[in-house]
């Protein structure tokens, strides 16, 4: 007996859906064979790969449990003949979806800004982008209306200036 490493990737999610959980990238197989088909396993420098094809899955709203052993034939076919599975870890895999959506949203700057002496903000602060688009599961973006910048912090202003910032991503 011996323990091998398996990769699993996750291919064609399914459209108008995200995943919202991070899911296993390998299995960890427990295998049975004769010796040296085991050391030949050992020595050779590719572990094996699972693709697991979300969009076979069918319709998934929330969560849905995929048994790993459901791809032991796939497995043991790249394994070779003489090679049994015994267990494989993790035992499922709980794929968790929400519908992914789009909103447009309010951008809102933050700033700290000083002045000179004699010097002020005339007018308000000005952003060229004064809504964007917003994309991620459903249950998070409905809870967004607005997304804020990174802090602008400038002293003694005596000048328009113009700059490029990110979001905050604390928001």
């Amino acid at each position: 007996s011996s323990e091998i490493v398996c990769d699993v990737t996750y291919k064609n999610q399914p459209k108008g859906k995200i995943v919202l959980n991070d899911l296993p990238k390998e299995f960890k197989i427990e295998i049975k064979g004769l010796g040296f088909d085991l050391l030949g396993l050992k020595l050779n420098l590719s572990d094996p790969e699972v693709d697991i094809d979300l969009e076979k899955l069918g319709e998934v709203n929330g969560t849905q449990t995929i048994s790993s052993l459901q791809y032991a034939t796939t497995i043991a076919n790249q394994l070779g003949d003489h090679i049994e599975i015994k267990s494989i870890t993790p035992e499922s895999i709980n794929l968790m979806l929400d519908d992914q959506i789009e909103k447009t949203v309010k951008v809102i700057p933050q700033t700290n800004l000083k002045y000179e002496k004699q010097y002020q903000l005339f007018g308000q602060i000005l952003s060229k982008a004064v809504i964007t688009k917003i994309s991620g599961p459903k249950m998070i973006v409905d809870t967004i209306n607005e997304v804020y910048t990174n802090l602008i912090e400038k002293e003694n202003l005596a000048s328009t200036i113009t700059e490029t910032i990110g979001f905050d991503k604390k928001y």
